[in-house]
């Protein structure tokens, strides 16, 4: 009788398992958080991958084992990893503050809708802006890493997850500015210069 309950259970356990693991799948290709995660997952095992290699590696001939180097060298490469990827997405969502600020916010309230009554105004939304970049204004921000120290980590979390999901129209805006750009220089026809006395003399 007790075999006949864990098998009911355990059957009961694994045809649930897909639906969890299709509700996981579906959420991290579709939020804006999964694919920071998955972002920075990937980052930081191709460092724990590379350090931990590199470890084994230096071990083994300057040891003679690989098993300790290699764990070191892989959590070392991980954690640093995800600080490189943090660092990266924390400085390209600042930048997105300064230049598409109206884009941020709309995609801002799409993450996190409990802010609205935080950024429904103009000012609350330069106030939010300012607090999430630093001690910096907008004309003195130059992307050095040292900014990436200041500021509220709050609000930089959800700027980053902000950015996450406005990167597709950031790329389609950057897109039509080049598109734009190219239009423009095609439009002005640019001749050769006509030589000047001193090269025709010398061709002569």
């Amino acid at each position: 009788m007790s075999r006949s309950v864990d098998n009911d259970g355990s059957h009961n356990s694994l045809v649930s398992m897909p639906s969890f693991v299709s509700a996981i799948g579906s959420t991290f290709s579709s939020n804006a958080r999964g694919t920071f995660l998955l972002q920075t997952i990937a980052l930081a095992l191709s460092w724990a991958a590379t350090f931990g290699l590199t470890s084994l590696i230096g071990g083994t001939l300057l040891f003679g084992t690989a098993g300790l180097p290699f764990v070191i060298g892989s959590s070392i490469g991980w954690t640093a990893g995800a600080c490189f990827a943090l660092a990266q997405q924390t400085q390209a969502s600042l930048q997105s503050l300064l230049l598409y600020p109206e884009l941020m916010r709309i995609t801002l309230l799409e993450q996190y809708p409990s802010l609205a009554s935080r950024v429904s105004t103009a000012a609350s939304w330069a106030r939010w802006r300012r607090e999430a970049l630093g001690p910096t204004d907008d004309d003195a921000w130059n992307g050095s890493i040292l900014r990436l120290l200041g500021g509220d980590w709050r609000k930089r979390g959800q700027a980053i997850i902000a950015w996450t999901s406005a990167r597709s129209a950031i790329d389609q805006i950057t897109s039509q500015r080049i598109e734009a750009l190219v239009g423009r220089y095609g439009a002005e026809p640019r001749g050769l210069e006509a030589p000047g006395p001193g090269l025709v003399g010398a061709s002569e």
